[in-house]
């Protein structure tokens, strides 16, 4: 065991369980670095799947086309990182999910203090029919942050590096930003916070670095046939996702996704374009008569 058992056990089952492969969890060798120091890394988790019914998951991701995200694309205007309109994270996924703001974590050199540099850049993705259905709730920045990092409302953050960026500190800064209000929260969770972190650190290789262009998506969707809700975080280079971790646990989605969009945004650029994205969306004249639709 990890150091817990009982509930937290049943409410944050890792998909981990059902057969996907990788490292983190368990008490294997080599501890990491900083508040890895004393947890145990890089056991990690194989096999086969274990449940038919998940077994279309991991296939669905393989076979997600990049080429579908060939729609108006967006220009985050500080780093120059191109945004596609529209996203797909499921293989059946026929609407996709809506470009809504974005913008970018800057970095000064000690070198260069007059010129910031673009460390990667972010953008958000919502389901344009879900939001069309709560638009007339949204008459201020402060609603849409409140709708925006509800647990249950299905969002997508995506993330391209802009310069080789060590995906240590990449990942420190969000669990720096996360780690006190998700014990607030729900203590239960932070297993999964090491979980997910130690993960996260070896997605970088052997150098723990994501290379320039390497694109980090935080999914909070219904992903499997029974509607389970997962926190999934999926790696790609080169438009092929090479690496996906999925937890169902909504606080630790809601506490990663709430770092981007929360008061204490680890990137204010981000969380202000997304907002006034998300209010111009809502306030549209076709957003209402969406909202108002009933049936497929």
């Amino acid at each position: 065991t990890n150091g817990w058992t009982g509930p937290s056990i049943r409410k944050a089952t890792s998909l981990d369980s059902l057969g996907f492969s990788g490292g983190g969890g368990g008490f294997g060798k080599g501890g990491g670095r900083g508040w890895f120091s004393g947890w145990w890394g890089s056991g990690g988790q194989s096999g086969e799947f274990r449940d038919p019914g998940c077994a279309f998951i991991s296939a669905a991701w393989a076979r997600a086309s990049a080429g579908r995200e060939r729609n108006t694309t967006r220009i985050e205007s500080e780093s120059g990182t191109r945004f596609p309109g529209t996203v797909y994270v499921r293989e059946d996924d026929e609407r996709g999910l809506q470009f809504m703001g974005a913008g970018c974590r800057s970095a000064r050199p000690w070198w260069r203090l007059w010129m910031p540099a673009p460390q990667w850049a972010a953008g958000l993705y919502v389901d344009a029919r879900v939001a069309a259905k709560v638009a007339a709730r949204v008459a201020s920045d402060a609603d849409a942050q409140r709708l925006l990092t509800e647990p249950y409302f299905a969002k997508v953050v995506r993330v391209v590096v802009c310069k080789e960026t060590d995906a240590f500190r990449f990942t420190e800064v969000i669990n720096d930003n996360i780690e006190v209000k998700l014990a607030k929260r729900e203590g239960e969770a932070l297993p999964w916070l090491d979980v997910w972190r130690t993960w996260m650190c070896e997605q970088g290789g052997f150098k723990q670095r994501f290379g320039k262009g390497t694109e980090i998506r935080f999914i909070q969707l219904p992903i499997d046939p029974i509607g389970r809700w997962m926190f999934v975080t999926e790696i790609r280079r080169r438009n092929t996702v090479v690496a996906v971790k999925a937890i169902e646990n909504m606080d630790l989605g809601w506490a990663v996704l709430e770092s981007f969009l929360g008061d204490r945004s680890i990137a204010p650029s981000f969380r202000q374009d997304a907002f006034a994205s998300f209010r111009a969306f809502c306030k549209a004249p076709l957003a209402r008569p969406a909202a108002a639709r009933s049936g497929p």
